[in-house]
């Protein structure tokens, strides 16, 4: 009997020693990644007015005319201007040379028809307003009396 219980004291310390280094605590970071998609939201909040003064030019630049407003919700985003498009009112008349401009009160840069875009301000933490600018020129020609109407794509990208 004592035989067994040496044999069985003896087997209990060596399993005692042989398993006491592998119960260690282990740790690792856990990493997550992310991506906030950006997003962009631009709406007209005015339409401009175009005037002449001279019979040559019709613009929302001069005396009579307005430039159409735009509201912009999208920090360091790029703003771009289109090409106007004639044709949208009733009988419209097309004048030959046509131009469109944009500006933020929140950037130095312009945004000129396709030419240009303008870096919306980064830091900018509520929609800024803008304004388009339009001219339509008849060049050397009188523009011919009538109803003009043109559209203006503006986009905005993040």
């Amino acid at each position: 009997m004592l035989r067994r219980s040496l044999l069985v004291s003896a087997v209990l310390l060596a399993g005692s020693f042989g398993f006491a280094g592998s119960a260690k605590a282990a740790d690792t970071d856990v990493f997550f990644t992310g991506n906030v998609a950006g997003s962009c939201a631009i709406q007209q909040t005015a339409a401009g007015t175009l005037a002449s003064t001279d019979g040559f030019i019709l613009s929302s630049s001069v005396t009579g005319g307005s430039a159409a407003t735009i509201s912009v919700d999208c920090p360091g985003g790029t703003v771009s201007v289109g090409t106007p498009v004639a044709g949208l009112a009733a009988g419209s008349t097309i004048a030959p040379n046509m131009a469109a401009t944009a500006t933020t009160t929140t950037a130095a840069t312009v945004a000129l028809d396709g030419d240009t875009d303008l870096i919306v301000d980064a830091a900018a933490t509520t929609a800024v307003t803008g304004t388009v600018n339009m001219s339509a020129d008849g060049g050397s020609t009188k523009l011919p009396a009538g109803d003009y109407g043109y559209s203006v794509l503006v986009t905005v990208t993040p």
